[in-house]
């Protein structure tokens, strides 16, 4: 689940930057947090449900 997570952040990241209402209305540092914080509990929950 954690290769599959980088991968997925890896696709996701160039992505956000190019969008730039999102760059704009976050500081990258907090998106790029927010993201990490929710693939972190999306695999969490995946390990729940198993």
């Amino acid at each position: 689940m954690l290769t599959f997570t980088a991968e997925l952040f890896d696709t996701i990241a160039p992505q956000n930057a190019e969008n730039c209402t999102v760059t704009n209305s976050l500081p990258l540092n907090l998106n790029n947090s927010a993201k990490s914080l929710f693939f972190n509990r999306l695999s969490q929950t995946d390990e729940n449900l198993k």
